[in-house]
C-alpha cells in the first residue's frame, strides 16, 4: 500500500509539473482567456454546494440541464455545475430549475491538483458528478483525499479514446472514482480496461430521454410546402461535410443521371461551403439554386443549396430520401435522428461514432441503413426515392426504440438525491 501511494504521489507530482508549464499558453487561448480568474479560482463563487457536477461542454451542459430541471428533493439543494466553455455557460445560465433547487454555475478550474483541492475545501460538495466522458485526475485525486465519492454518469468511452487513456492507466488507476454508471456493457468493460476493479452500474443514456420529437410536421403546417408538391421526389442531403464532398459529387450525378426530374436539397453543415459547393455544381454542369433566392418551386433536376439555417428538419419532413452527412469520412457523424422524428429512413455511411450510444439495433432493424461505401449509399438513395416514405409506421417504430430505452434521467437524479440526503440516524426515538 505504502508503494501505491508513492507512485500514486509521484505521479500526481508529474501532472502538476505539466499544467505548471502549460499555464503561460493557455493564458494565450483566446477560447480559454473567457473566465480566466474563474478557471484559477480567483473569482470563482464562495458557496457551499450539496453537489458539483461537471459538464464539458454544449453537449454535457444540456444533459446537465435535463438533469437538474426537473429535480424534486425534499429540501433545499444547491447544486453546482460547471463547464469549460463559454458555450456551456450560457445553457446552464438560461436552465430554469424548480423551488427547492439552487442552481450556480461556474467555470470549471483548471485540473491543477492544487487548484481543485481549493476548489473542493471552498465548495465543500457531499458528491461530484462527471458526465460522459469527463475524466480530470486532478479532481478525481483529490475526491479520492478527500473521501467525496465521484461518479461518472451517462459514461461513454470511444474505442478511439481507449487507448490514449490506457498511455497512461497507472495515474488513472491512482486516480479512480468511487463508482461509473455506463451506458452500455462495451463502455463498462472500457472503464474497467481503464480503472481496473470498480463498482459499476450500467443505465440508460439521458439523451434518449430529449430526442424524440412530438410528431412529424404535417404538410400542411410546413413552412417549404409552397416550394414542394406533398409528393415530391426530394432527396435530402443533410449536414454535408467538406471531406466528403466529392463523394457527394459522384452521387448527385448518378441520381440526376436515373431520376433526372428529381429535386435535391444540400445542407453543407457549415454555410462557408455554400460557395464551393456553388462551384463544384457549376463545374459539373448541374443546375443550382440557392434557398435564399427561391421565390417559386424549382424545376425538375434542380440542386438547391441551402444557405439558410433552421431548415433542415422541415426539409426531412418532405423528403423521399435522406442521406445524413459527416459518414463517408471518418469525422464521427451528423444526426440522423433527426430525419428519423420526420418519419423518413435515413442512409449514412460507415463512420458515425458520434451517434454510436444509440446502438448498432438502429440499423439491425432497418431504422437507419447504415452502408458501407457511397455506392451502397447511392443504391439506397435510389430505391428510397421510387415511393413516399410511410411516414406514421416509421416514426411510431422509431418512437417505439427510443421510448423502450428511455429512463437515464430518472436514474441519475435517483442517484444524486441518495449521495445528497443525510442518513437517518437510527439510534434516536
Amino acid at each position: 500500500m505504502r508503494d501505491e501511494a508513492k507512485r500514486s504521489t509521484a505521479w500526481m507530482i508529474g501532472y502538476s509539473i505539466l499544467w505548471f508549464v502549460a499555464l503561460p499558453f493557455l493564458a494565450l487561448h483566446r477560447r480559454l482567456r473567457c473566465g480566466w480568474r474563474q478557471r484559477l479560482l480567483l473569482r470563482a463563487p464562495r458557496i457551499r454546494a450539496d453537489v458539483w457536477i461537471q459538464a464539458a461542454s454544449v453537449g454535457e451542459a444540456r444533459l446537465a440541464q435535463t438533469l437538474v430541471s426537473d429535480l424534486a428533493p425534499e429540501q433545499p439543494l444547491h447544486i453546482l455545475v460547471t463547464s469549460c466553455t463559454k458555450e456551456g455557460r450560457e445553457i446552464l445560465d438560461s436552465t430554469q430549475v424548480p423551488g427547492p433547487v439552487v442552481l450556480h454555475t461556474a467555470y470549471f478550474p483548471f485540473d491543477l491538483p492544487l487548484l481543485m483541492a481549493k476548489a473542493l475545501e471552498r465548495w465543500r460538495p457531499r458528491c461530484v458528478l462527471l458526465l460522459e466522458t469527463e475524466l480530470w485526475p486532478g479532481l478525481l485525486s483529490q475526491c479520492r483525499r478527500k473521501a467525496i465519492p465521484a461518479h461518472i454518469v451517462n459514461a461513454r468511452m470511444g474505442r478511439r479514446t481507449l487507448p490514449q487513456y490506457l498511455a497512461l492507466q497507472k495515474l488513472w488507476q491512482s486516480a479512480a472514482p468511487a463508482a461509473v454508471h455506463p451506458i452500455s456493457d462495451t463502455d463498462a468493460r472500457r472503464y474497467a480496461t481503464v480503472f481496473g476493479s470498480i463498482a459499476s452500474r450500467t443505465m440508460s443514456n439521458i439523451k434518449f430521454d430529449t430526442c424524440l420529437p412530438a410528431n412529424p410536421l404535417p404538410f400542411v403546417h410546413n413552412p417549404l410546402a409552397r416550394y414542394f408538391k406533398a409528393q415530391s421526389q426530394l432527396l435530402v442531403l443533410g449536414s454535408l461535410r467538406r471531406e466528403e464532398e466529392e463523394d457527394i459529387e459522384l452521387l448527385l450525378r448518378e441520381v440526376l443521371e436515373k431520376r433526372p426530374r428529381a429535386l435535391i436539397a444540400l445542407f453543407p453543415r457549415h454555410l462557408q461551403r455554400v460557395g464551393p459547393w456553388q462551384g463544384r455544381l457549376d463545374s459539373l454542369g448541374l443546375p443550382w439554386i440557392l434557398r435564399s433566392e427561391m421565390t417559386e418551386p424549382p424545376s425538375p433536376g434542380t440542386v438547391i443549396v441551402w444557405d439558410r439555417l433552421g431548415e433542415l428538419e422541415a426539409a426531412y419532413a418532405l423528403a423521399r430520401a435522406v442521406f445524413v452527412g459527416g459518414s463517408l469520412a471518418p469525422l464521427g457523424g451528423q444526426n440522423f435522428l433527426e430525419a428519423l422524428g420526420q418519419g423518413v429512413t435515413p442512409v449514412i455511411g460507415p463512420f458515425w461514432d458520434n451517434f454510436s450510444w444509440v446502438g448498432s439495433e438502429i440499423c439491425q432493424t432497418g431504422l437507419v441503413f447504415c452502408a458501407t461505401s457511397r455506392q451502397e449509399v447511392t443504391t439506397e438513395i435510389l430505391q428510397n426515392m421510387k415511393r413516399p416514405p410511410q411516414r406514421e409506421k416509421i416514426y411510431a417504430r422509431f418512437k417505439n426504440y427510443i421510448v423502450s430505452r428511455q429512463g437515464g434521467t430518472a436514474y441519475a437524479q435517483q442517484l444524486l438525491l441518495e449521495m445528497t440526503t443525510p442518513a437517518t440516524d437510527t439510534t434516536k426515538g
